[in-house]
């Protein structure tokens, strides 16, 4: 997902936001990837959003 590169502040809104879209279509298997989500990366937005370094990601290849 691109929220690891927005402001850690955003984040959760635009999850949110994200959320409540996807819950409108009704299907089991995205209420299970949130439900993933929620419990395992939006507890600790912190470790793996990136929006404040110089590095945003983990190949010094890529984009330097």
């Amino acid at each position: 997902m691109a929220q690891a590169l927005m402001p850690n502040d955003t984040v959760l809104i635009s999850y949110n936001e994200i959320r409540d879209e996807i819950q409108k279509l009704s299907d089991s298997r995205m209420e299970k990837l949130l439900n993933y989500f929620e419990t395992q990366w939006m507890i600790s937005i912190d470790t793996w959003n990136v929006s404040r370094t110089d590095t945003r990601t983990n190949s010094t290849c890529e984009g330097g």
